[in-house]
């Protein structure tokens, strides 16, 4: 028998090392990419994964600490996203076992571009309950971030079809989140902006959702730009119920009476 040097033996378990240290699993291919400055590579290598996720059979019920932060999440006082994001991360994080709470401090992470720290969290939302309507909202929120780093062509149509489709599955199962109908509006292709915009803000009157009132004059122009003043006036008076006085109504009404 033909013998093998121990320096041999030693440079093929040597190699096979090497070999298993690259074996990377599928979360520290995404996170590594992210850490490497590869924002886009990493979410398309994360959305391929979440496609590969199995949910548990009977999700963990909503905790009274999760209503507690979702309404801070839902920031009816028209706060800056960021001061919202840090609000939550600070008093219900830095990470949380509870998968509802999960979602809001993964959205929290992701708006601040901490998606190291958004992965784990969304994952464990997701997992235990994929058809709550942040696990579509947050879809949308990661196409959007695709969207934003492509040239105009058809893969950022592409992207912009996901990011209204996801909206849309998300509005469908929760008509009062507010921030969903702006966001439905923002990525409305220009062909079909004026009937989105009429569907946005006549379901947001016949659902009655509140929003904050630094919004009202964002949805009165968008109203007015696309040529319908009666809504935009339905819209107003929707909103004095509302809100009761306020300086936005008051700049809001100056503004249609300006264009009759």
């Amino acid at each position: 028998m033909k013998r093998v040097s121990i320096l041999t033996i030693f440079c093929v378990a040597a190699l096979f090392a090497e070999d298993q240290s690259v074996v990377k699993t599928p979360t520290e291919v995404y996170v590594e990419l992210f850490r490497e400055q590869k924002l886009e590579e990493s979410i398309s290598a994360f959305l391929k994964v979440l496609g590969q996720q199995k949910s548990v059979e009977k999700p963990t019920p909503q905790s009274e600490k999760f209503r507690e932060a979702y309404g801070v999440y839902l920031n009816l006082h028209g706060k800056p996203a960021a001061v919202v994001a840090q609000e939550l991360i600070r008093d219900y994080g830095p990470t949380t076992e509870d998968p509802y709470l999960a979602y809001l401090l993964a959205a929290g992470y992701a708006n601040m571009g901490r998606f190291d720290q958004f992965y784990p969290l969304f994952l464990l939302g997701y997992t235990n309950d994929p058809h709550y309507y942040m696990a579509d909202k947050t879809l949308a929120v990661l196409h959007i971030k695709l969207y934003e780093r492509l040239l105009p062509g058809e893969a950022k149509e592409r992207e912009r079809k996901e990011i209204l489709l996801n909206l849309q599955n998300a509005l469908l199962k929760n008509p009062s989140d507010h921030m969903l109908y702006k966001m439905m509006i923002a990525f409305a292709p220009e062909v079909s902006r004026r009937e989105l915009v009429d569907t946005t803000l006549n379901t947001m009157i016949r659902e009655k959702v509140v929003y904050p009132r630094t919004d009202l004059l964002f949805y009165v122009k968008i109203a007015l730009a696309t040529g319908n003043r009666p809504l935009a006036q339905q819209f107003v008076d929707y909103s004095k119920g509302l809100f009761g006085y306020s300086r936005s109504l008051e700049a809001a009404q100056r503004m249609l009476d300006s264009k009759e």
